[in-house]
């Protein structure tokens, strides 16, 4: 136990040292746990978004949804649903804030993939047509990308995903769960992955 007390500490420390509410603090310390302990997690040469769940990727909702509580029951009850629902609207507009190595990364605004999907929308709307897939890689990018993580009622179970998107139509997902055992977060199982 005492081997995860430091980094835990550490990372806390991090995020007090800054100047954000406790949204921010509460997302950013499941992050970082996880960037700590996988070093395979984040692609160094590929720009994080640094929010969660742009327009390019499902909203948080999707993956509680009642057709996907079939692959995450019973460690997340349907009955709680009001409970996830209100959990992702209180952490949707949080900023991702990695305190681990952060010079090495290179981040990419959220609102800027926001914009370029919206804008997309309204040019298909106007009769605009251009390859979408070929624009978001000139104007965007690759991406890699967290989804927001959520949590089951009870606190015992998480639910954590990740996206990197591009260049074309390449594009890789997951989503897993994992344990809470103690201060540490144990995997379960994958419940989603893509790679396209």
């Amino acid at each position: 136990m005492k081997k995860y007390f430091l980094p835990f500490f550490i990372i806390t420390l991090n995020l007090s040292a800054q100047n954000i509410n406790k949204e921010t603090k509460f997302v950013n310390k499941i992050i970082n746990y996880f960037v700590d302990r996988d070093s395979t997690l984040i692609i160094k040469d590929i720009q994080i978004v640094d929010g969660f769940n742009s327009q390019i990727q499902a909203p948080p909702e999707f993956y509680i949804h009642k057709d996907i509580f079939s692959k995450i029951e019973p460690f997340f009850n349907l009955a709680d649903s009001t409970y996830y629902f209100d959990q992702i609207n209180k952490y949707k507009n949080v900023k991702l804030i990695l305190t681990q190595n952060k010079k090495d990364y290179k981040f990419i605004d959220k609102k800027k993939i926001d914009d370029f999907v919206i804008k997309s929308e309204e040019d298909y709307e106007k009769g605009i047509k251009y390859d979408f897939y070929e624009e978001f890689d000139k104007e965007i990018g690759t991406i890699q990308e967290f989804g927001l993580p959520i949590i089951s009622k009870d606190k015992k179970y998480l639910l954590l995903r990740k996206i990197t998107s591009g260049p074309g139509r390449k594009a890789s997902a997951y989503l897993k769960l994992y344990k809470r055992k103690g201060k540490d977060w144990i995997y379960v199982k994958t419940i989603m992955e893509m790679i396209k």
